[in-house]
C-alpha cells in the first residue's frame, strides 16, 4: 500500500506535513501535498489529521 493525495481535495494547509513523524510529506509550490515514498512508513498519521479527506491508501 501507499499514501495517495487527492489533489482536488488538498488545500495545502500543511497539517499532515507538521505531524508526519518521518518527514515524508511536503507542500508543493502549487499547494498540494507530495509524499516521499522512500521515507514514508505508512503509519497513517496523515490520514487521521487531514480535515478534507485528501489523503488515502492505495490498494
Amino acid at each position: 500500500m501507499a499514501i495517495i493525495v487527492n489533489a482536488a481535495k488538498c488545500i495545502g494547509c500543511g497539517s499532515c506535513v507538521l505531524l508526519c513523524p518521518e518527514e515524508a510529506l511536503d507542500v508543493s509550490p502549487s499547494f498540494v501535498v507530495e509524499v516521499d515514498s522512500e521515507n514514508c512508513t505508512e503509519c497513517l498519521t496523515c490520514l487521521d489529521c487531514c480535515s478534507n479527506d485528501a489523503l488515502g491508501e492505495s490498494t
